[in-house]
């Protein structure tokens, strides 16, 4: 699991075929990248660790293509003087827009 989540934040190019044959088995980066985009539908997708197989059968699998430079994270956790380590520990207590 540790491996395919390395695998998942890389920054690697897969050749295109093999990318196509992935995305309907294991989660390459381009597919997991989606998962970290600002909006919420694409946030609240791709859920799967190492088999696409949990995000097709629940709905979650969302095949929009990849902008040429994407924007990741949340809109109000950009400012990197308010992430403070009590911030980031506090994080997943929080609902989404309270800092």
């Amino acid at each position: 699991m540790l491996a395919c989540a390395q695998l998942q934040h890389s920054n690697v190019l897969v050749p295109p075929p093999l990318e196509r044959l992935l995305w309907w088995t294991l989660v390459p980066p381009s597919m997991h990248r989606i998962h970290h985009w600002p909006s919420r539908r694409d946030a609240d997708s791709h859920f799967g660790t190492i088999f696409t197989s949990w995000d097709l059968a629940f709905g979650t699998l969302n095949r929009k293509p990849a902008p040429e430079s994407p924007t990741f994270g949340l809109p109000d956790l950009r400012e990197a003087d308010r992430l403070g380590l009590a911030t980031l520990a506090t994080l997943p207590f929080r609902r989404h827009g309270e800092t």
